[in-house]
């Protein structure tokens, strides 16, 4: 019994306005030059998981389009068409949204990855951090996100940095506190160039208690918009809360 038989999708399905689909789905992917292997990768892993095709299925279809243009079956050439097919069989499948978001998500895995290498490195300034967060919150959210567990490391990094150490704190914090969250946060720090600084006590405190009840249901709205109409000025040893009324 061959692949088809068991239902997976193939080049024999493919239509003329799968096609343009594509050459459109491409277009998007062209803006990240880049990061082409990465999102077809993430593309074929969903195609995978939804039982559209399988690592078999599409080897076998690429193997085959390779031999009716005469080309010899190249491990090279192979990955080069499952590259075209993965690209044709996702845009068939899904939605220009969707395509955004899956683009989208190989783009916050790699400005993650960056993120996550600048925090383990030695001798790094704040303001490259903060740089390094806003080019990673300037990614659109969407409905596709780094797992809490992938980014858990850093998210600790980032608090422990410029909000507090303390352990009691972090073991709280790192749960309601996001990347996006603390790039928030940092536009609003009135920096001391001479010193990292934390923002710490009670403005640590608010903050995180901000974050914590802003999710629930019936909640004052007025009194969660404090926190996010403050600036935080950070000395050598303590931090000033100035509201922005």
């Amino acid at each position: 019994m061959d692949q088809n038989a068991k239902g997976y999708f193939t080049s024999t399905d493919i239509c003329a306005t799968d096609l343009i689909r594509a050459y459109r789905l491409y277009g998007k992917m062209l803006k990240f030059p880049h990061l082409l292997d990465e999102i077809r990768k993430l593309f074929l892993s969903v195609l995978c998981k939804r039982g559209i095709v399988c690592m078999d299925s599409i080897r076998q279809d690429a193997a085959g389009q390779l031999e009716a243009l005469g080309q010899p079956l190249s491990g090279q050439a192979i990955e080069e068409v499952i590259g075209i097919l993965t690209d044709i069989y996702f845009a068939r499948h899904f939605t220009l949204e969707d395509i955004e978001n899956h683009i989208n998500l190989a783009r916050k895995r790699d400005a993650f990855q960056s993120l996550n290498k600048l925090m383990n490195s030695e001798g790094v300034t704040s303001s490259r951090i903060r740089e390094t967060v806003r080019e990673f919150c300037a990614i659109p959210k969407g409905s596709l996100y780094i797992t809490p567990g992938e980014s858990m490391g850093v998210r600790v990094g980032l608090l422990s940095r410029f909000i507090s150490d303390q352990l009691t704190f972090l073991a709280v914090a790192k749960n309601h506190i996001t990347i996006r969250d603390m790039d928030e946060l940092m536009e609003r720090i009135i920096w001391n160039p001479r010193r990292n600084g934390r923002i710490g006590g009670k403005s640590a405190g608010m903050f995180l208690a901000y974050k914590i009840i802003l999710p629930l249901p019936a909640v004052n709205r007025r009194v969660c918009s404090l926190p996010t109409r403050s600036f935080y000025l950070c000395l050598e040893r303590k931090t000033l809360n100035l509201k922005n009324m």
